[in-house]
C-alpha cells in the first residue's frame, strides 16, 4: 500500500489557524493579567496561576502543597468564615476550585457576568486574605491521611507511585506524601508556605468572558490593592539521575496486571 500511495505524494490544503489574542497588562503590584473577551455566554472565568508547588516543599513536609491548596479553597478568609463563603458561593452559583501541583498552583472561579464584581471581590479576598480555619485545615489533613491509607486499594495508583519512585528516586518529582509527613503539618507550616510563595508578582491572572474591557483594569487594581509585592520565588530543580535498567514487580492478589514502562526523556526546556 505504501508503494502505491507514498506519503511524499500526498497533498494537503493550507491550514489557517488564527486564534484570538488576549490583551495583556500588569497591575501596579506586579500581577500579570491576560484578558480575552467572549460574549457568547453571560459567563466570566477567572484563573490565577501561581509559581508555587510541591517541588518547593522541604522533603520532610511532602504533601504540604496539596494541603495548602485545599485549605485555601475551603478555609474561608480573615473576614469571612468558611460557612459564609460557602453560602455565598452556593447562593450565586459560583464555582470555586483550586489545586497545588508540582511547580504551580491554580485557583479558578466561574460566575455569571452579572455577579462579576461580587465574585472578583470574593476571589481577591480568598487569595489575599486566606483564613485557613483550623477545623477545616484539620479536616483536610485527616481526609488526605485517609486517602493515603487507601492508596494501595488501587493497582493503578500503586504502579504510578512506584514507577515515579524508581525513575526519580529522591528527586522532587519522585517524592510522595507519607503518614509521617502529613501528620506533622501544622497551621504554621501552611501560613509559612503561603507567605513564601503567594505573591502578586509571581502570579498570572487569566480572565475570559462577557466583560467590558474599559473598566476591567480599574476593578482589578481596586480588588487586589492590598496584595503587596513579595520576593518572587526561584526554584532550581536538579537533573534527575538516570535510573538503572530493570524489571520491577509488585505483588498484589488481583486478576489483572497494571504495566508501566519508560525512561527519562528530553529536558522540559528543550
Amino acid at each position: 500500500v505504501q508503494a502505491q500511495n507514498p506519503f511524499s505524494k500526498w497533498k494537503f490544503g493550507e491550514i489557517n489557524f488564527d486564534p484570538p489574542m488576549p490583551e495583556r497588562f500588569v497591575l501596579s503590584n506586579g500581577l500579570v493579567v491576560y484578558f480575552l473577551p467572549d460574549q457568547q455566554l453571560p459567563v466570566v472565568t477567572m484563573s490565577a496561576i501561581i509559581r508555587a508547588g510541591e517541588a518547593y516543599v522541604a522533603p520532610g513536609k511532602s504533601g504540604l502543597g496539596g494541603i495548602v491548596g485545599e485549605a485555601l479553597v475551603t478555609g474561608g478568609t480573615k473576614s469571612r468564615t468558611p460557612d459564609q463563603v460557602d453560602e455565598q458561593l452556593e447562593y450565586l452559583g459560583i464555582r470555586w476550585e483550586g489545586t497545588v501541583g508540582m511547580e504551580s498552583a491554580e485557583f479558578s472561579m466561574q460566575c455569571l457576568s452579572k455577579d462579576y464584581s461580587t465574585a472578583l471581590g470574593l476571589l481577591a479576598d480568598l487569595l489575599v486574605n486566606p483564613g485557613f480555619e483550623q477545623s477545616r485545615l484539620q479536616l483536610t489533613i485527616d481526609n488526605t491521611l485517609e486517602d493515603l491509607r487507601r492508596q494501595n486499594d488501587s493497582p493503578g495508583r500503586i504502579v504510578r507511585r512506584e514507577f515515579n519512585r524508581l525513575v526519580y528516586g529522591d528527586h522532587p518529582y519522585g517524592r510522595t506524601p507519607s503518614e509521617k509527613s502529613l501528620s506533622g503539618i501544622t497551621r504554621t507550616d501552611v501560613d509559612a508556605f503561603y507567605r513564601s510563595y503567594f505573591h502578586p508578582n509571581a502570579t498570572i491572572l487569566a480572565i475570559s468572558g462577557d466583560l467590558e474591557p474599559a473598566a476591567l483594569k480599574s476593578s482589578l487594581e481596586k480588588a487586589f490593592a492590598a496584595w503587596g509585592k513579595g520576593e518572587a520565588p526561584s526554584l532550581t530543580i536538579p537533573d534527575p539521575t538516570p535510573p538503572a535498567r530493570g524489571v520491577y514487580q509488585i505483588e498484589k492478589d488481583i486478576s489483572q496486571t497494571n504495566l508501566r514502562f519508560g525512561h527519562l526523556g528530553i529536558d522540559r526546556h528543550n
